[in-house]
């Protein structure tokens, strides 16, 4: 293994929900290590954000708008896909949670949850696969979750859509190998504004961190720190695996 194994010098890469709350760590890191980046989200003042806090890689980061949850937001990104001359990694970040008991679920609910979670990464990988499988390598990502493999409260349709992407990572791994690795980060408990609400709970905030063996919820750095080694070359013998990011929370 050599530091160039690290190194995404020209390396376009695309992250839908890479301006979001982990995602734009992830964008950042990428950025200071050469890549080229593309991000897609719907929230422009979350992309000015980013845009500002990176004044030397603007060169670098690109930005397409589009909402994830319609099949013209998908379809906009998949024009802009297919025509780029290379696409090395894909890492769908994208994802919403709309919290309700199951017995309260509505169409509108579980339609938006599965579109974002499910259905937009499907299809977006689809695309990328198009081009990696012609040039001969690359490298697709999925968010996975707790609630992957695990049952969790009021969380039926965000539930469906993890657990699905569990095994859309497997099954996208065997059929696109040995050119493309598909691997999904699954992260833990991390203080985001999609669990901003649970953590006011300070009940449920002592139960969480009393099962965490490491005593603390996920800094960025350390969900960034296992997307960029499933990027890197160091993974190329590492494909249709879910990796845990959850100081050891689905073990205790």
């Amino acid at each position: 293994m050599d530091n160039k194994d690290f190194s995404f010098k020209d390396n376009n890469i695309i992250i839908p929900g890479g301006a979001g709350d982990l995602g734009q760590e992830v964008t950042v890191n990428f950025l200071k290590r050469g890549a080229n980046v593309t991000v897609i989200g719907t929230n422009k003042d979350k992309w000015d954000n980013l845009y500002n806090s990176v004044p030397v890689y603007k060169d670098q980061l690109h930005w397409i708008q589009a909402d994830l949850a319609t099949e013209n937001g998908i379809e906009k990104v998949k024009k802009y896909m297919l025509e780029q001359d290379h696409i090395d990694i894909l890492i769908n970040f994208s994802g919403i949670n709309l919290r309700n008991p199951i017995l309260k679920t509505t169409f509108y609910e579980w339609d938006q949850v599965l579109n974002v979670n499910l259905k937009a990464p499907y299809f977006l990988s689809q695309y990328a696969a198009r081009k990696m499988l012609q040039q001969g390598r690359g490298k697709i990502i999925h968010i996975g979750s707790l609630s992957s493999t695990l049952g969790l409260p009021n969380m039926g349709p965000y539930g469906a859509s993890k657990g699905a992407i569990a095994q859309v990572t497997k099954s996208m791994a065997v059929e696109w190998a040995p050119v493309i690795q598909v691997n999904a980060v699954a992260p833990g408990y991390f203080r985001t504004s999609m669990t901003n609400e649970l953590f006011e709970d300070e009940v449920r905030k002592s139960e969480i961190l009393n099962r965490i063996p490491s005593k603390r919820t996920g800094n960025p750095d350390d969900l960034v720190g296992a997307i960029l080694f499933l990027c890197s070359d160091a993974a190329n013998y590492i494909t249709g695996q879910m990796l845990c990011v959850d100081g050891g929370w689905t073990i205790n």
